[in-house]
């Protein structure tokens, strides 16, 4: 029997589905397998062999501004059966019980961040917790915290002003669903490691509409980005005379998803 997550809503539920499991003579398993990837295998092997040491504790926290910034039908997430902890939190949970052992006990403060959501240009009502702060002990004794939360962003209280363009300009994007925009783009001091400002969209005609306003654009010696053709175009026409340079994460990334595409097709050939 294979269940997708929430195995149930309630212990009373939870147990009724095993002991039918058990009568059938089925095993019965649940989503989420991520536990089964390459990441937390990996993870699995350095507890096993010592590499960190031992133990002693833990925190899982995840913030999200809610489904409704990037999920085709939302609604079900703020109705009895969903909310961040039961949609978000069997990732958390798996994890974390397949890497230190069965939770013992498990104590959680919740709430409700907002009573209403706007979905699709609609208030709707929120019937479920949406914030949680939880302690867990394991049988082993570590002990630890978890929090899943689902809290509205207000990047409208954000103010970046940028009057002077860096020598070392850096230039990226990052998916933020912001004012009907699925990609925002960052733009940083890289020499300095400051955040300059943060833009709306990554359009090529903004980013150059942005740039052009500045007067010492000149002076701007390197532009970092990663193999973006648009942000390329951008730096060629707006900084003409600086040296555009590939950060070096984006040029191992590629070497790296060409090395699995390549061992993907061996595995699919065996």
């Amino acid at each position: 029997m294979f269940c997708e997550k929430p195995l149930a809503l309630t212990a009373e539920q939870a147990t009724e589905i095993v002991e039918l499991g058990r009568r059938l003579g089925l095993r019965v398993c649940v989503a989420p397998d991520t536990f089964l990837g390459p990441g937390i295998q990996t993870c699995r092997k350095i507890i096993d062999e010592g590499l960190i040491g031992e133990i002693v504790g833990f925190t899982a926290n995840l913030d999200t501004p809610g489904h409704e910034s990037w999920h085709p039908s939302p609604l079900f997430y703020y109705q009895p059966g969903g909310g961040p902890m039961r949609d978000m939190g069997p990732y958390y949970l798996t994890a974390l019980i397949s890497l230190l052992g069965p939770a013992k006990e498990v104590f959680c403060y919740t709430s409700t961040s907002f009573p209403t959501r706007m979905i699709k240009g609609q208030e709707v009502e929120v019937n479920i917790p949406t914030h949680y702060a939880g302690l867990m002990k394991m049988k082993s004794g570590i002990f630890g915290n978890i929090s899943v939360t689902t809290a509205i962003r207000y990047f409208s209280m954000v103010n970046y002003s940028c009057k002077v363009l860096p020598e070392v300009l850096s230039i990226d994007e990052f998916k933020c669903n912001a004012g009907g925009e699925k990609y925002q783009s960052i733009i940083t001091d890289a020499k300095n490691r400051k955040v300059i400002d943060i833009l709306p969209n990554r359009k090529k005609s903004d980013l150059i509409r942005y740039f052009k306003q500045f007067d010492n654009r000149k002076n701007v010696k390197y532009v970092v980005m990663d193999m973006n053709p648009h942000f390329r175009e951008v730096a060629q026409i707006c900084f003409p005379n600086a040296t555009i340079v590939i950060d070096r994460y984006h040029v191992t990334r590629q070497a790296i998803w060409a090395m699995e595409r390549v061992r993907k097709a061996e595995q699919k050939a065996l």
